[in-house]
């Protein structure tokens, strides 16, 4: 899967690790594991003891064109 513009608009402004990692195919583990060491930015919602991860679409989209992460790897 090649990610291109078009499709950033049928994405939700913001993703969870699970629609990460299914646009990527990869794991969630995978997902936040590079959310972990900052090769994916997010931001955590939720308390202290519970929270998730929102990852951007346009952080989604940095990542694929700059090299990092392959989509549908």
């Amino acid at each position: 899967m090649v990610f291109v513009e078009a499709e950033t608009a049928v994405l939700p402004p913001y993703l969870t690790v699970g629609q990460v990692a299914r646009y990527l195919g990869v794991s969630d583990e995978l997902v936040r594991l590079w959310l972990r060491e900052g090769t994916l930015r997010g931001v955590k919602t939720g308390t202290s003891q519970r929270h998730h991860w929102r990852i951007p679409r346009t952080e989604l989209q940095r990542v694929i064109d700059s090299g990092v992460i392959e989509a549908g790897v």
